[in-house]
């Protein structure tokens, strides 16, 4: 089930990717700016090191297990937190899966799209059921079960202005039900 789980959220990787830098920011209660959040005191940027001494043992996922690679998929705290690792930039995207991998600004896996859209309003792009919230050079990026509209993932990353398309429209999450 692990793998199952690491798969779809490299493949929500790709959709999600392209969608953090679409349109100019304007949710009213989500930061702009600075370094961006931390994850249980980790941030982007940090070494692997670090994010093992303060999430606790690091976890190779299948998907990368060569040490020397560029970049590398490592899981801590059970499988609950998925973080990718650049040689050159250190930690670049953080995946919570569960509510017990920690929260990104106060919200959770589990929590619902309405309050999302009360924490931070509106979010800046995406497309249906994923939100993008753009806090400069880092996103926040949403995803919810299309259903029952329950936050199944949150991805902390850092932007890369330059390999994003421009061009897909602001979901509506104005109409939670």
């Amino acid at each position: 089930m692990g793998i199952c789980i690491r798969r779809r959220s490299v493949l929500w990787l790709a959709v999600v990717l392209p969608l953090a830098n679409l349109a100019p920011a304007h949710a009213a209660g989500f930061p702009r700016g600075g370094a961006g959040p931390d994850v249980s005191g980790v941030r982007l940027g940090d070494s692997e090191s670090r994010a093992a001494e303060l999430l606790g043992t690091v976890q190779p996922s299948p998907l990368s297990e060569d040490p020397q690679a560029p970049v590398r998929s490592l899981t801590f705290r059970n499988g609950t937190l998925l973080a990718l690792v650049s040689k050159a930039e250190g930690i670049t995207r953080m995946i919570l899966l569960r509510p017990e991998a920690g929260d990104i600004l106060g919200l959770r896996v589990g929590d619902t799209q309405e309050a999302v859209v009360a924490a931070w309003g509106p979010p800046d792009s995406g497309a249906g059921n994923i939100g993008i919230y753009k806090g400069g050079q880092w996103f926040v990026a949403v995803r919810t079960d299309p259903k029952t509209q329950v936050v199944t993932q949150l991805m902390l990353g850092l932007s890369k202005a330059a390999t994003q398309p421009t061009d897909l429209p602001v979901p509506d999450w104005s109409t939670v039900k």
